[in-house]
């Protein structure tokens, strides 16, 4: 059986409208259970309370550029918005598609000599859907 290489390029987040695609170069999302154990009188026992996760996403930075995701970012981390994402992976068999909200969070600025990349780690808020 041949291997499918999947790559990060699938990755939109959007921001007040924009949907920003072009300038992700990587995604990943990081969902888990939250779990809590408690000692009982017949032993040990682990509930689940809830899920939490992240979304981390590193992109070309792209300032003062037509509707420059690294400004976008930066006005809903100041007006604290959340944003949309939506997270698709193509396998040979179809796409599944994860989607959310995070917490918005202020991206950096500048670099070396090569392309000016930044990594964000976004808060999930909510529960994310796979379809």
């Amino acid at each position: 059986m041949a291997t499918t290489i999947l790559t990060g390029r699938q990755c939109a987040l959007t921001i007040d409208g924009n949907v920003f695609t072009d300038q992700i170069s990587t995604a990943t999302l990081a969902y888990a259970n939250d779990v809590s154990s408690y000692n009982t009188w017949s032993g040990l026992t682990s509930v689940i309370t809830g899920q939490s996760g992240t979304l981390s996403v590193t992109f070309f930075q792209d300032w003062k550029e037509t509707a420059a995701l690294s400004e976008g970012l930066w006005a809903a981390a100041e007006a604290q918005t959340a944003i949309a994402f939506e997270l698709e992976i193509e396998g040979s068999l179809g796409t599944s598609t994860w989607n959310g909200t995070v917490v918005p969070q202020f991206p950096g600025a500048g670099g070396g000599v090569e392309a000016l990349e930044d990594t964000v780690e976004f808060v999930l808020t909510g529960s994310v859907v796979l379809t």
